[in-house]
Order: structure tokens, then sequence, then C-alpha cells
């Protein structure tokens, strides 16, 4: 992990390629997206999602599965799919950076 977050910081990455596969994933996203239950179930079993990833002492819940619904969770592993197939390395690996603060961000969030 924390070779992934160092290199992830200071790989130089070409904003242009980034914001195409930005806006390449947010259009996949928006029309693919699983909303029914019967979508949300097949990304379930389809998508991997972070199962067990323990979160930081102080933090409202135990794991990462807590902090969101079934629904979230499969939207999540969606978005991390669609992140990975991205074919440049640095774009990718910036994006995921990005997924992984805001499960991060949230897991400090006190409802």
């Amino acid at each position: 992990m924390s070779t992934f977050l160092v290199e992830s910081l200071c790989t130089p990455v070409n904003m242009n390629l980034l914001g195409e596969a930005f806006q390449r994933i947010k259009s996949s996203f928006e029309k693919h997206c699983p909303e029914t239950d019967e979508e949300i179930e097949r990304a379930m079993l389809k998508y991997p999602y972070p199962k067990g990833f323990k979160l930081p002492k102080g933090s409202d819940v135990n794991t990462i599965e807590e902090l969101f619904s079934t629904k979230q969770l499969a939207q999540l592993a969606y978005l991390k799919y669609l992140i990975k197939r991205e074919k440049e390395v640095a774009v990718r690996e910036t994006l995921l950076l990005d997924l992984l603060h805001s499960y991060k961000s949230v897991a400090y969030v006190k409802i």
C-alpha cells in the first residue's frame, strides 16, 4: 500500500490524458451504474470491493462494508472496475488514489 501511495504521488501525470480518462469513466458510470436490485446483486458478484478493510481507530464502524449500503458498495466496485480498465498506468493509479482517498475520507465522517 505505501509503495502504491508513494509511486502514485511521485509519478508525473499527463493532465490531458487524465481529463479524457475521467470523462470516459464518468460517461460509462452514468450509463451503466447499478441502480436496480437486480443490477446491484449482479455487480456485487461480478466486481470485487474491499471486504474486511479495517478502518482507523475512532471510526464509527469497524470495516468499510459498514460505511456503505449494498447499492453504494456495488457502485464503488463498478467505479473501481472502470478505473482499472485504463491503460495508462499513471492515469489509472492517480484515479485509484483518488478513489482510495474517498474511502478513507468517509471513514472519518461522524454521523
